[in-house]
């Protein structure tokens, strides 16, 4: 009798293959060997979802997740459940848990169509598991034969940094299913998407059309822990409306476009003494703030206001004029200081503005050298549109990267 690991790559390769059935029978198999073993219950749920036998999925998920709950494979299935049920908010607070991890690709995709008001839901009820799912494709050198009983998939190998795997479908199954998704949409078309999307742009305006944000809500379990202390605790709530008022005028700033004081109070949210699943929501809700042209920016915030509260406004947005006090070319940019002033005094800024050019590339060293010293010689002005980063050297100066620069 087959091993299970030898059980699990042939049912790995029928799902890339296009042979759902076959592939869930071969994961059964492995399953009916070794049911401790994460990958034969995980190519099943990939299996099913393919089938759309969706009762069984859910089954088949539970059962990966008790054996390896922080897999970011196992959060994909879990998010496609989520939003088979329509909570996307579910969905967003799973992949927003992997994002970091290497296949964390596609919940980063799916996270920016959630905020650019993309009908996932509706993906979804058509069917089209290929979109929330990720495949390991490191199962492609495991052994379909074992050199003795003993020989099985680890289980602790393999669930964390692995390349991304295409899904590969026959062409003649993708004919066939176009064919006849083609048919079957001609007539719920409209009644099913096209005219949701077309309310939704009529209702919202901007990049923030159909955001799912402004559904977020903590209210269920919103609370402050008030014994809690620690160096990351730089935020102190003193009662659970404090912290849903904060959360809730972020939705409503965010309404308005002010990105920057949206970012801070979520941002000051991560830092307090919130409960745990506040701060997760809270995170969620960051990844759809805007980045917007300098043309729509609307939220201006000061040097003097960034140094008061700088883990609170990283990542926010600035647009500062100031004189030029230091201009040198780096490897893949340009480095500057700035002295940015402000309503009480002027503050140093240190600032890089990447262009993707090598210095070998730039105009001759004499040439450069001359043009330098003409722009410091003039006393320069530039205006900066950016990030800040945060604080560097001992001064704690501020740091930008630039995203647009005018010298």
């Amino acid at each position: 009798m087959k091993q299970a690991n030898g059980l699990i790559v042939e049912s790995f390769q029928l799902i890339r293959e296009g042979n759902f059935e076959k592939a869930l029978n071969k994961a059964d198999q492995a399953v009916s060997i070794d049911r401790e073993n994460f990958w034969a219950w995980y190519l099943g749920a990939v299996a099913l979802g393919f089938l759309k036998d969706f009762e069984q999925y859910r089954e088949y998920v539970k059962r990966a997740g008790k054996l390896h709950e922080v897999s970011p494979f196992f959060h994909y299935l879990k998010a496609y459940g989520n939003v088979l049920d329509g909570d996307m908010e579910k969905a967003l607070w799973e992949w927003t848990r992997i994002v970091d991890f290497e296949e964390g690709w596609l919940a980063r995709e799916l996270i920016e169509d959630a905020r650019k008001g993309k009908n996932i839901l509706v993906w979804a009820a058509k069917g089209e598991f290929a979109k929330f799912i990720v495949l390991p494709d490191f199962l492609n050198d495991l052994p379909k034969e074992p050199d003795n009983q003993h020989q099985k998939v680890k289980k602790n190998q393999h669930l964390y940094k692995r390349k991304r795997a295409p899904i590969q479908i026959p062409l003649k199954l993708v004919t066939v299913l176009t064919l006849f998704i083609a048919v079957v949409s001609l007539g719920v078309y409209y009644l099913w998407y096209y005219e949701p999307q077309n309310n939704s742009n009529k209702s919202s305006q901007g990049t923030l059309q159909g955001s799912s944000w402004e559904t977020l809500k903590i209210e269920d379990w919103a609370n402050v822990l008030l014994h809690k202390t620690g160096k990351n605790i730089l935020y102190k709530y003193k009662s659970r409306d404090d912290l849903l008022n904060d959360f809730e005028s972020a939705k409503k700033l965010l309404t308005n476009k002010k990105i920057n004081q949206t970012r801070f109070l979520l941002q000051r949210i991560l830092h307090s003494n919130a409960d745990f699943k506040t701060k997760e929501k809270s995170r969620i809700f960051l990844k759809f703030i805007p980045e917007p042209d300098h043309e729509e920016f609307k939220d201006p915030i000061s040097p003097k206001q960034v140094l008061e509260f700088p883990d609170y406004y990283v990542n926010s947005i600035v647009l500062w004029e100031g004189q030029v006090l230091t201009f040198k070319e780096v490897e893949q940019g340009r480095q500057l200081r700035l002295s940015i002033p402000d309503t009480e005094k002027e503050y140093s800024v240190e600032a890089f503005y990447h262009t993707g050019k090598t210095e070998n590339k730039w105009e001759p060293y004499e040439k450069f050298s001359e043009k330098k010293e003409a722009i410091l010689e003039k006393k320069a002005q530039a205006v900066i549109y950016g990030k800040f980063k945060g604080l560097v050297g001992k001064q704690k100066k501020i740091y930008v990267e630039i995203i647009r620069l005018w010298l």
